[in-house]
């Protein structure tokens, strides 16, 4: 969570044209830490799970900022889920 800010959120809402074309609806979190960084950063949802995540169907698309041991897996997995 400590790169999605500046890598996501800021330029999201920074850049009008992203703006008008990018919603961010929720940040996962494993670790318990992200219903405090939804809260922080005005994302809507928070999910205690990738899973969660995944499942919900308002989620379009996926940005992964996992650990690299982490993230060809949880991407496959987000691919699979139609994400």
């Amino acid at each position: 969570t400590r790169i999605v800010p500046f890598s996501v959120i800021e330029p999201v809402r920074n850049n009008p044209d992203l703006a008008a074309r990018v919603d961010i609806v929720g940040v996962a979190c494993e670790q318990g830490e992200g219903a405090s960084f939804a809260k922080e950063w005005g994302v809507p949802t928070s999910f205690s799970s990738y899973e969660e995540l995944l499942a919900d169907p308002t989620v379009e698309a996926v940005y992964n900022v996992l650990p690299i041991e982490m993230r060809s897996h949880w991407t496959v997995r987000a691919l699979l889920a139609g994400k």
